[in-house]
């Protein structure tokens, strides 16, 4: 009991802490491309609207580690989950634009699942960013 309440006071301490520069990160990124985006070139733009786009990303992972954190206090959530909407979403959370049109992401015949959105959202998260990091020849950010 004591061991669930220090992680639960780590996980919410670490995504507080990560919040408030990660909206730096974002803010300036944002700023670069509306006041500057004319005097950058086609890379600069790719690379501002990466750095804008996985801040965001990792901005929903915080959202989603506090309320992992929360579990121990709440009672989970159980509902039918559509598990092929479930993972065409992460698919498409977790690959940059320009990677989603050389992917040919396909799911077979899945059926829906009752249980917590977000333990099953995270389950997915974890396979498929398992997945991609043994793609042989894929080189990771």
């Amino acid at each position: 009991m004591t061991a669930n309440k220090e992680l639960e006071a780590f996980s919410y301490s670490v995504s507080h802490d990560l919040r408030s520069p990660l909206g730096s990160i974002n803010g300036f990124a944002r700023i670069l491309m509306a006041e500057y985006a004319p005097n950058l070139d086609e890379e600069g733009i790719r690379l501002c609207t990466i750095i804008i786009e996985n801040s965001t990303k990792m901005g929903n992972l915080i959202d989603d580690l506090l309320s992992f954190s929360r579990l121990g206090r709440v009672l989970m959530q159980k509902n039918e989950v559509n598990m092929r909407e479930m993972a065409d979403s992460v698919f498409v959370e977790l690959t940059a634009n320009e990677e989603k049109s050389r992917i040919d992401f396909q799911i077979s015949d899945i059926c829906n699942s009752e249980g917590d959105a977000i333990l099953l959202k995270q389950v997915w998260l974890n396979l498929l960013q398992m997945q991609s990091n043994t793609v042989p020849g894929k080189k990771r950010p």
